[in-house]
């Protein structure tokens, strides 16, 4: 790796040379490409909304080429495209799948066949590789068991995302001032998610049918990328030192907080508490202290400002989140989502049995009685991602994610115990982990790998703390002069 510097940290070089023979190879693919799409475009009228698309190829080729980081940085935060509450694709949507799609092609194959570097560095990346592979391959029993190819396309889209731990990891790995950037953009990717979740949720208190739904059941949100966000603001709070650094990071704190509450998914609420609670076994006891202060007093400080300055909105917000809160202790006898949830389970396990090592693959349906509906559904999905893992990829995909998963937290946790090592690393580990265990809690009631937010959430704190802390094993290696193909994790 002979970008990797000793500094701490050292900004990356944003233009790279690429191989003649190379530029030649991808200009051909992606001209060929634009050129097909073009005449599809121009000999059907039809597909002329695609025309636009067009400067989407172009645009991605070349930055991938010529500022790879700046390519990252549009690819993350044009997700912000596709965060919504329809299920309809829009056009922008289109557009963005298509630049992530290009992007991650395209840093692809100028890793393996132009630059020569290696994208497969350990262990961890060898194992989400063999799941995606296997993942996808499974798709030859989508067609011979008669599943829906089309649902099945529409499930395995959102393992595209978790591919986005690749070039993540690897700029972590390159510079430290990239990984903050990437941080940092993320946070603001959660500001946009949270003014929009507002946005709704203030539209739906003014409609009498939606108002009814806030205070029976939960308001669909991005809520999960919030708590990551959440989990994330708050380790760096405690970690600062800044007074002002402190204050505008513990209003960002207050903002996601409730952009969370708002959502009323109680797996979020209980799943946020989870990784508190993991987070203050990482810190030591005068963190612990300022944490459970702090947690207080924003408690206190959200109930006075909601009551002074929302009067009206403020009670019905407050009397949804009681009517949420309170079915928690007869959730799992009374709240009939939740027993639904274990009617399908258990549909979906019997037909687990069948094919317990190798799975059913994508798109592929089963049947049981919905008892919030009162009659027979037919779907391919499950509330539950290691029951879906395990229902469309068998014990061999169940047991490739774990792995990877589980080693990740492992990894994580090494890296909040890291000495020497600046602040902001550790607090990484801590972030990673609380995120990860969160995530994990999150995942027994919700398919998190079937949502491209979910698959999002997953891959970058993973790919973060991950990439950190190879690049923390290669300058070790280093100094001791010990090659840095040589060092294993």
């Amino acid at each position: 790796m002979s970008t990797l510097s000793h500094s701490y940290p050292q900004p990356d070089d944003f233009a790279r040379w690429i191989p003649r023979a190379g530029s030649y190879l991808l200009t051909l693919l992606f001209g060929g490409g634009l050129v097909v799409t073009a005449a599809t475009a121009w000999f059907a009228s039809e597909l002329l909304p695609v025309i636009p698309l067009l400067f989407c190829t172009p645009l991605a080729f070349y930055l991938v080429l010529r500022h790879e980081h700046i390519a990252l940085y549009t690819a993350l935060l044009g997700f912000i495209l596709i965060l919504r509450f329809s299920d309809a694709i829009e056009p922008q949507e289109v557009l963005y799948y298509l630049y992530y799609v290009i992007y991650l092609g395209t840093w692809f194959v100028s890793r393996l066949f132009l630059r020569k570097e290696p994208i497969f560095r350990d262990l961890g990346d060898w194992l989400l590789l063999a799941y995606i592979t296997y993942a996808t391959s499974t798709f030859a029993f989508t067609i011979a068991l008669g599943g829906s190819l089309s649902s099945g396309i529409r499930e395995w889209l959102p393992l595209v995302f978790l591919l986005f731990y690749f070039p993540i990891k690897e700029a972590c790995i390159r510079s430290p001032k990239v990984t903050v950037t990437i941080l940092k953009l993320f946070l603001l990717l959660s500001l946009f998610a949270t003014l929009l979740n507002f946005y709704e949720y203030v539209t739906d208190l003014q409609s009498a049918t939606a108002l009814w739904r806030i205070l029976a059941e939960r308001v669909r949100s991005n809520e999960r990328l919030l708590m990551v966000s959440l989990i994330g603001l708050l380790v760096f709070f405690l970690q600062a030192r800044d007074f002002r650094s402190r204050l505008t990071m513990f209003g960002g704190m207050l903002l996601f907080a409730a952009g969370v509450v708002i959502s009323q998914s109680r797996a979020v609420w209980i799943a946020f508490i989870l990784s508190v609670v993991v987070i203050l076994f990482l810190l030591d006891s005068r963190k612990r202290i300022e944490l459970l202060t702090l947690s207080i007093g924003s408690l206190v400080l959200a109930v006075v400002v909601g009551a002074i300055f929302l009067p009206g909105y403020f009670d019905l917000i407050v009397v949804a989140l009681v009517n949420r809160a309170s079915s928690l202790s007869t959730a799992s006898s009374a709240d009939i989502s939740l027993l639904n949830r274990f009617v399908e389970w258990g549909a979906a396990w019997e037909r687990i049995l069948q094919t317990p090592v190798l799975g059913h693959g994508f798109g592929v349906q089963f049947h049981f009685f919905d008892l919030t509906r009162e009659l027979t559904m037919v779907k391919s999905h499950i509330h539950s991602t290691f029951l879906g893992i395990l229902y469309r990829h068998g014990l061999i995909g169940l047991c490739l994610y774990l792995v990877f998963y589980i080693r990740s937290i492992w990894i994580a946790a090494r890296l909040s115990r890291l000495m020497p090592a600046p602040d902001y690393v550790r607090s990484v580990g801590m972030i990673a982990v609380g995120c990860l265990f969160a995530l994990a809690l999150s995942a027994t009631m919700e398919d998190l790998l079937l949502a491209d937010e979910g698959a999002m959430v997953i891959a970058l704190p993973i790919a973060v703390a991950s990439g950190i802390w190879q690049r923390h094993r290669l300058l070790s290696s280093m100094s001791t002069d010990t090659p840095p193909h040589a060092v294993q994790t």
